[in-house]
């Protein structure tokens, strides 16, 4: 996803869990993890996540039911495709044998401040652990796609 800014939003069951910043390296100020935490679960709502259900399972069935969706399997995983508002959406559900299952990945592709940007969130319901190793994986996914962003050095 070259050129896409990313940001990476999390749950409001675990962003409480102090465990927004896993792998914090040393140096890195516990300040910036806290207000990281912080925004993560302002950005939850009420009992909503970031992804705009209450649960994994709502968004699942809100999502298939909405009218032009593209829906198909990689590695287990089910991905709808939403290109019916002004900006795709991309969900990726997580198949019953995945560790942090029930959980979903929402991508909104959204520009920001005049660049493009993929906002990731995160909405896991399955065992804590799991749920944190899906989290960190995001991280360095969305890592690496900022450092490979054209114009960066």
């Amino acid at each position: 996803m070259q050129g896409l800014r990313p940001e990476l939003m999390r749950s409001r069951q675990h962003a409480e869990s102090g465990a927004v910043c896993p792998g914090r390296r040393a140096g890195t100020p516990r300040l910036a993890c806290s207000v990281a935490a912080l925004l993560a679960t302002m950005s939850a709502g009420a009992g909503e996540a970031s992804i705009g259900y209450p649960s994994v399972r709502a968004a699942f069935d809100a999502v298939r039911a909405l009218p032009g969706i593209d829906v198909r399997q990689d590695a287990g995983w089910t991905l709808l495709q939403d290109r019916s508002g002004a900006h795709p959406v991309a969900w990726s559900f997580a198949p019953p044998a995945h560790p942090a299952y029930p959980a979903v990945i929402r991508r909104d592709f959204v520009m920001k401040r005049g660049l493009p940007t993929l906002a990731t969130r995160l909405r896991c319901e399955g065992a804590q652990r799991a749920c944190d190793r899906l989290y960190a994986t995001l991280q360095r996914g969305e890592s690496e796609a900022a450092t490979n962003r054209p114009g960066r050095r």
